[in-house]
């Protein structure tokens, strides 16, 4: 699980620190070109580079030039996070540096076991040069390295570090949502795409669904079949609660081999199967949701831009509620301009950060826990939006 993310020099963040709490999802909120989104694409980035390798992560955004914060005392973006694997191991503590046009500058890795305790270095590198700790050997190695490949890149040998292993495939598994495709196909000109989460597939087990909702079949069929019945019983009752027509999930074969599609069963209608094509664009999101939420696959960090869209007001609740649960046992970032969303937060104090935009960067405000159980005895946090008391230029605010 991520426990904590620096970000110096990264677009609009100069210098920016999360501390992630289990239990209580990372909200994003201010007016767009606030820097919501930059957080998420950090997330965004660290996964690219642990899935495609430093150079195609970062071409992936136009090249690393992009990424770097525009202003001329800037030479390097520097990108630090703690990784808790379990409560009882010490924390993975990771920092890489980097400058245009793509040169890796600087990482670092070592084992924090406690506060003030020495930490254990395991990588240490500046500029190609390389020096790691043989976890296996318990000696010090040096190697050189190229200025465009991260160390996870270049040292495959996960016998020997296994630590760097590990980091690589934390970064690996962060999973980024930021709009599925739950559109229509009818209301799409032709020049669109014709891609939907509902689009039959070869059967594989896929562990979760895609950024944009793809593989959503083949995703549930994994929840479904997989050995711990709770999540796809689960996510069952999740979509009956707010859907209550809807009996069952099916995953019948098409006609070409080795495809299955997805299809329900209607209580009004038990005679029909009914196509996941079928499904209202707010059903549709809402399964999407519940896919990601609730795939069994680990994963270090969830991040979802503006959840919200589409859902009703009580489905909302129960997104949030699942986020909540699922912020135990990773980090969940969310950027969101829905009220509702802030209302429904059992921790809002714990969870709302303002990213608020100044001439030095973008600034992340927390809420004043104190001052905010007062207020919210008397109004919502909708109300006390509405007066400006959540508004990132108001840095006087009695809540912050």
């Amino acid at each position: 699980m991520l426990r904590k993310l620096s970000v110096k020099n990264f677009r609009l963040l100069r210098d920016v620190t999360i501390d992630v709490e289990p239990g209580k999802p990372i909200v994003l909120i201010g007016p767009n070109g606030s820097g919501k989104s930059s957080v998420i694409q950090v997330l965004d980035l660290l996964s690219r580079w642990a899935g495609a390798g430093f150079v195609a992560g970062c071409h992936a955004f136009d090249g690393f030039w992009s990424l770097m914060t525009s202003a001329p005392d800037v030479e390097e973006t520097r990108i630090d996070l703690d990784i808790e694997f379990s409560p009882n191991d010490p924390i993975l503590h990771y920092g890489m540096g980097a400058c245009s046009p793509g040169r890796i500058t600087q990482e670092i890795l070592e084992k924090r076991p406690s506060p003030g305790v020495v930490p254990n270095a395991l990588v240490d590198r500046q500029a190609g040069n390389l020096v790691l700790w043989n976890e296996r050997r318990q000696v010090f190695e040096d190697q050189a390295i190229s200025l465009h490949e991260l160390s996870f890149e270049s040292v495959r040998q996960v016998a020997s570090y296994p630590s760097l292993a590990g980091l690589q495939s934390a970064l690996s598994s962060i999973r980024i949502y930021d709009g599925f495709l739950t559109t229509p196909l009818w209301t799409r000109s032709p020049q669109e795409g014709k891609f939907s989460p509902f689009d039959g597939g070869v059967l594989s087990m896929e562990p979760h669904i895609d950024r944009r909702g793809l593989a959503l079949v083949n995703a549930l069929y994994f929840i479904k079949e997989n050995e711990d019945e709770h999540a796809w019983n689960e996510l069952l009752y999740a979509l009956r609660s707010e859907f209550p027509f809807v009996d069952r999930l099916e995953f019948p074969p098409e006609h070409t081999g080795g495809r299955i599609s997805l299809q329900f069963r209607d209580k009004r209608y038990p005679s029909t199967r009914f196509s996941g094509h079928q499904m209202s664009e707010g059903m549709a999101t809402y399964l999407c949701l519940l896919a990601a939420i609730l795939s069994p696959e680990p994963t270090m960090a969830l991040a979802f831009d503006e959840p919200d869209r589409h859902l009703h007001p009580s489905a909302l609740r129960r997104i949030v509620y699942l986020l909540e649960r699922a912020s135990e046992h990773t980090a969940v970032f969310v950027t969101t301009h829905s009220d509702r969303f802030l209302d429904y937060l059992s921790d809002p104090a714990g969870s709302i950060r303002i990213c608020e935009p100044t001439a030095e960067g973008v600034k992340l405000r927390m809420l004043n826990r104190e001052a905010l159980d007062e207020w919210r005895e008397h109004y919502s946090l909708q109300e006390l939006r509405a007066q400006g008391h959540l508004d990132p230029a108001n840095a006087d605010d009695p809540l912050s």
